[in-house]
């Protein structure tokens, strides 16, 4: 009953055809001309993904002061039981390469930010 109100009775008058099949070109380039460009940029966003471009270089970690006490750990291929305490891995890791499309970051001294010697025992 509200809906049925003289104000709301107004009757628009019908735009010429010609009118209507321009507007529905216009609209259709205009959704394509928007598929288009956002798709263009997620192949780009996508490729740069690829090749690391938004990867980080440097994290800090803090991991606190927790102690795991009964840990599982492969050392040499052999799985030992112990003590796993976290703020030993605490500090600075720089990327370092990558395998299988993955970043591989290594620790940095805490002295100077530079890599840690690898030393081979006698």
């Amino acid at each position: 009953v509200a809906a049925s109100a003289k104000c709301f009775g107004a009757e628009f008058t019908k735009k010429p055809y010609a009118f209507r099949k321009k507007m529905t070109h216009f609209v259709k380039f205009l959704f394509v001309f928007n598929l288009l460009f956002f798709l263009g940029g997620v192949i780009t966003i996508t490729g740069l993904q690829k090749e690391g471009y938004f990867q980080c270089n440097d994290i800090t970690v803090m991991l606190g002061e927790d102690i795991w006490e009964h840990a599982w750990a492969r050392i040499d291929g052999n799985l030992k039981r112990g003590a796993l305490v976290y703020s030993y891995f605490n500090g600075v890791y720089r990327q370092n390469g990558t395998h299988d499309g993955r970043p591989i970051y290594q620790e940095l001294r805490k002295s100077d930010d530079s890599y840690y010697e690898t030393k081979i025992p006698a």
